[in-house]
């Protein structure tokens, strides 16, 4: 096609590019999911038709001694966390804190959630996730001062990773068969100095062409960085509370955040029935330069959601049939499409192994952060509202 023929068949797409803009304005991607109890007993989480077929998808452990499992999810679901149960720890309908372990004595409790610090740390340990950091890599974890606004301390290189970590006790419950549970809520925390911004595939990024223009800004570079996973898991209650024994606790859900919060989200959560034990950590790559968290090779993988997709390639197939465009001007309308969304708008990543984070920081609990861990108290655009996020519940 000519540059005038091009302009044209732009004047032409106009209007349903503002249907399409609309679309996205208006698409408001609701959360139907179970609470953390019903995760347990095994509920399928569904969130507005996003559940993915989860045939053929399985997530990756690797224990110690470096031997591998898969486990497939009992379901595969794309989406936010779902609508708050109690924002913290004492708050509202939560229950009380503990102040001593189910077998009686004191406790050190520094984050002052009623779990002891020393399992909070073995507990985490046992889940801990091996990351794969791409190679060419340009931004590093990071340190962050004691205070608000979090400010970055100092660089730590991406090889071998940093990680922080909360663990949060969530309650009792009860699984399929009437046994009493205590579950945990673990958020793996990898802190960036900066987002260097979605590298893409090289293919042409045709975004005012599809519809795109006025989103595309939520994948660009920005100052910190702020990527997580998270993991419920469960243990035999022991005399109504916690179980102090790190090793009883399995793995019921995770999530994995990806993009969150965006047009582009692409976190997930996986569910595993029955739950995976112990010592089995699960396998995560983060995307070069944007650091979105996958349980799989992230390569090429595209971020547009495919709602959008498909609405943009039935709006030209619409225009075609109703020969408001010529079917060279459908056939190049469809040919700008797969460029953007599978050759512009993906992800990168370059395997060079991956492994356990070098150090692992206990930050605490929002409201009583520790291991000079107040930068976690921080909710500003700045700080990507990492206060929110810990505070927000994700099962």
């Amino acid at each position: 096609m000519t540059a005038e023929q091009i302009q044209a068949y732009v004047n032409t797409i106009q209007p349903a590019l503002a249907k399409l803009k609309n679309d996205i304005a208006a698409h408001q991607q609701t959360s139907n999911q179970p609470s953390w109890q019903d995760l347990i007993k095994g509920a399928v989480p569904n969130n507005s038709g996003q559940q993915i077929n989860a045939a053929g998808f399985s997530y990756t452990f690797q224990d110690s001694s470096g031997n591998t499992t898969t486990a497939v999810p009992k379901a595969l679901v794309h989406g936010p966390g779902s609508p708050p149960i109690c924002p913290a720890w004492g708050c509202g309908p939560c229950p009380p804190r503990i102040c001593t372990g189910p077998i009686g004595g004191i406790i050190t409790d520094n984050d002052q959630d009623g779990l002891p610090d020393d399992l909070e740390s073995a507990v985490a340990d046992n889940f801990t996730p091996y990351y794969g950091i791409s190679s060419g890599e340009p931004d590093q974890f990071a340190t962050f001062g004691d205070y608000v606004p979090m400010t970055v301390t100092s660089l730590v290189g991406t090889v071998p990773p940093f990680s922080y970590y909360r663990v949060q006790p969530l309650g009792l419950t009860t699984d399929n068969n009437g046994n009493q549970l205590f579950a945990l809520r673990i958020d793996y925390l990898s802190l960036w100095n900066a987002d260097n911004g979605l590298v893409g595939g090289g293919g042409a990024c045709w975004y005012s062409y599809v519809g795109l223009d006025q989103v595309i800004n939520q994948v660009t570079s920005h100052d910190l960085d702020v990527e997580r996973s998270g993991m419920l898991v469960a243990a035999p209650a022991v005399n109504g509370g916690y179980n102090p024994d790190a090793n009883a606790y399995g793995l019921y859900a995770v999530y994995t955040a990806a993009h969150e919060g965006t047009f582009f989200d692409q976190s997930m959560y996986g569910v595993f029935s029955p739950a995976v034990s112990a010592g089995n950590h699960l396998l995560l790559d983060l995307s070069l330069a944007k650091h979105s968290t996958y349980g799989f090779n992230p390569d090429y993988y595209p971020i547009t959601p495919q709602w959008f997709i498909d609405d943009y390639n039935a709006t030209m197939f619409a225009l075609w049939q109703d020969e408001d465009i010529s079917e060279d001007e459908y056939y190049f309308s469809i040919a700008v499409g797969n460029a953007t969304f599978y050759g512009c708008i993906v992800e990168r990543f370059s395997d060079q192994g991956r492994s356990f984070a070098n150090q692992r920081i206990n930050v605490g609990e929002p409201n009583h952060p520790m291991n000079g861990s107040a930068f976690i108290q921080d909710d500003s655009d700045h700080a990507l509202h990492i206060y929110s996020k810990l505070i927000t519940p994700l099962f």
